[in-house]
């Protein structure tokens, strides 16, 4: 058995214990002493900066997400609309035995009785957790996913529906990459027909999980996307450094003794993938769910496009940029973003470049005025 024991010296280490008898050898790995943090926990449920009833309500709401454990984001939404009712004016919440959250809550802990979950206390404080948790998952919908992980599904769908358009508009494959656009090197033709049921498919897979409460159509679409743009991100994966802007607003990179890597610009990465593919799914289901239509009119080569959700601070980030670009810089920027449509990957770190300027002068600004407003004091 590994027990956590204090040594001779005051410090504590790992040992490996023969029970029944008094055999200990204190163990020595680089991943378990990583683990340090950890070791005091005396349950899987709560740690320093993690309360045991905040684990319970994100574990409903994982398997609310995943259909397990009997639960379904429908049951789990309906549980929290009816309880909505027991809200009291100045936002307190009557959680009493009658509250459908609550019990649902409850019967979800009670026969976890290994993660010391206290009944009364922590299925208490858990539905509180979910009562303000809820409603705002539910306005952020799709916005939960990382700015990373929906550009990643952004640029993958355009891409692919403006090569789904040419090909449909008569240019095969071969013929695209005969006028530059290799478009071969990760889609491929096989594909092409799968790509167009897309959104059908995604369609059928929302009402099925609406209906029924299964994810099972939604797991298989996800998968099937997800090869098409694990090619994607590999073509367009490979390390790339910061760019600057040259005459003509296209990017060029820089000199290699001064480069600087940022992450944020290494959206095309596998790891990002299961989750764009997710997400791009929720999109296309949605959208076309909106649309209030089910069929060829709606498949995803054609006119009828994908809505995409956007927060308030990205559209104020745009705001901000239109505002402070005279119309002839923008209109420079807006040619240049155009003559990389089929360079998604540059045409994406041209637009990063500009709005963390954006945000760098605003950065700058902002601490000018903190530091005159001081110097005046």
């Amino acid at each position: 058995t590994l027990i956590n024991r204090q040594q001779s010296d005051g410090s504590t280490a790992l040992n490996l214990h023969l029970t029944g008898t008094d055999y200990y050898e204190v163990i020595d790995n680089p991943e378990l002493n990583a683990l340090r943090p950890f070791w005091d926990m005396d349950i899987a449920s709560e740690s320093p900066s993690v309360y045991r009833a905040e684990y319970l309500a994100y574990s409903i709401i994982n398997s609310a997400r995943t259909n397990q454990d009997g639960l379904t984001e429908a049951k789990l939404y309906q549980a929290y609309a009816d309880t909505l009712s027991a809200v009291d004016s100045d936002g307190s919440m009557d959680v009493d035995s009658n509250s459908s959250l609550y019990k649902l809550v409850r019967a979800y802990a009670t026969p976890r009785y290994q993660m010391g979950y206290s009944k009364g206390i922590h299925d208490h404080d858990a539905t509180l957790l979910l009562m303000q948790i809820l409603p705002k998952l539910q306005k952020a919908n799709t916005l939960i996913n990382t700015p990373q992980v929906r550009a990643l599904a952004q640029l993958f769908y355009w891409q692919v529906r403006l090569i789904m358009s040419l090909n449909q508009a008569g240019a095969s494959l071969a013929t695209l990459v005969q006028l530059g656009i290799d478009a071969t090197a990760w889609l491929g033709e096989a594909y092409l027909g799968q790509i167009a049921n897309w959104t059908d498919r995604a369609v059928t897979a929302e009402q099925l999980k609406r209906s029924l409460g299964s994810d099972t159509a939604k797991a298989l679409l996800t998968d099937d996307i997800g090869l098409v743009m694990h090619d994607f991100v590999t073509h367009y994966g490979e390390p790339n450094a910061i760019l600057e802007n040259g005459a003509d607003g296209i990017p060029e990179k820089t000199s290699n003794a001064d480069l600087r890597v940022d992450n944020e610009l290494t959206i095309f990465t596998p790891k990002n993938v299961p989750l764009a593919s997710q997400y791009l799914v929720e999109v296309l289901g949605q959208s076309t769910h909106l649309n209030g239509d089910l069929g060829g009119a709606n498949n995803f080569d054609t006119a009828n496009q994908a809505v995409w959700q956007t927060s308030q601070k990205a559209q104020s980030l745009v705001d901000e940029l239109t505002h402070k670009l005279d119309t002839a810089t923008w209109t420079q920027l807006q040619t240049a973003k155009t003559k990389l449509t089929f360079t998604p990957k540059s045409a994406y770190e041209l637009l990063v470049t500009w709005f963390e300027a954006l945000l760098e002068k605003g950065y700058q600004e902002q601490k000018a005025h903190v530091l005159s407003t001081i110097a005046n004091i």
